[in-house]
């Protein structure tokens, strides 16, 4: 006689645990998706590009100009492939080193060395490989140089050097959604730089090829 109220009463006990796992299930899920894309920022691609002149801003033709380029990883994964571009005025500066206004106790064009197209642009694609792990970690930083000569006088303070990461990927695969770049700023005063480097260049070259 007692049997059917138990019944019931097991009936509704297990009906209200049955929803409550559901609205649990609900709940847990809807938290999933709210923290997901605070973990994704958490995870963000996190890079910082500054360049600097050192010394002063104000130099006279001839002088040679030092440029540096810090890269920092301000992510919390590991950046595996980095791609940093470096372009000057080439109407108004000149790489050392090579050239026609070249000198031979000039400094090397960029450290660590780069690929230089001969015209304008340095690239630096493989620095990497010479990094412990071959990646940079989070916090760490690399610094490129770039010694450039100043070869025509400018009317005031512009900009002659830019640099630019072209490509980043973190060790996750994710690549660098928008470019970074920094420039820097010079004043050049003086006379343009004549050209007699130029003829010396041409006329030794033979000389030191054979």
């Amino acid at each position: 006689m007692q049997t059917r109220p138990l019944q019931g009463q097991w009936l509704y006990s297990a009906m209200a645990i049955g929803l409550s796992l559901m609205v649990l299930g609900i709940l847990y899920t809807l938290h999933l998706r709210t923290i997901s894309p605070v973990q994704a920022q958490d995870q963000e691609l996190g890079l910082e590009m500054s360049k600097s002149l050192v010394g002063d801003e104000v130099v006279q033709v001839g002088q040679i100009l030092e440029f540096n380029v810090r890269v920092r990883n301000t992510g919390t994964l590991p950046i595996t492939r980095l791609v940093v571009l470096d372009q000057f005025d080439s109407s108004i500066m000149a790489p050392t080193g090579i050239g026609p206004f070249a000198e031979p106790d000039d400094p090397p064009l960029s450290d660590p060395p780069g690929e230089f197209d001969g015209t304008d642009t340095i690239i630096w694609d493989t620095f990497l490989e010479d990094l412990p792990g071959q990646q940079l970690e989070p916090g760490q930083e690399v610094v490129f140089q770039v010694f450039l000569r100043a070869v025509r006088p400018t009317e005031e303070l512009m900009t002659v050097n830019r640099s630019e990461i072209i490509e980043a990927i973190r060790s996750d695969g994710e690549e660098q959604g928008e470019t970074i770049g920094d420039d820097a700023g010079a004043g050049i005063g003086g006379n343009m730089l004549p050209l007699e480097n130029a003829w010396r260049t041409l006329v030794l070259s033979p000389l030191a090829i054979s």
